[in-house]
């Protein structure tokens, strides 16, 4: 569950328990209200333990490695030189 979620679910709850002054024979709107209270403060204090506690811990721990470069790359003979007779640079004339 989400903050958001969490507010919704409190927001709700505070409407049903203090705002609405219907009763009803098969269900009780106050309780509803409160529980949907509670709910959404667990759900609230659980997605900031999330958000402020646990995920800084995952970011937080990537290990850095400062390598030294490698030794240098061999030159590779796969591309055309002067040398070959099809070679032809820009600048050359035929």
């Amino acid at each position: 569950m989400g903050l958001g979620t969490s507010l919704f679910l409190m927001a709700a709850g505070a409407v049903l328990r203090w705002a609405v002054n219907v009763s009803s024979n098969t269900i009780d709107l106050h309780t509803v209200g409160l529980i949907l209270l509670i709910v959404g403060a667990i759900g609230f204090a659980i997605s900031l333990f999330w958000m402020f506690v646990y995920d800084d811990h995952r970011h937080g721990r990537t290990p850095v490695v400062d390598r030294p470069p490698g030794p240098p790359r061999p030159p590779t003979n796969s591309g055309p030189t002067a040398d070959d007779p099809h070679y032809r640079d820009i600048g050359q004339r035929r």
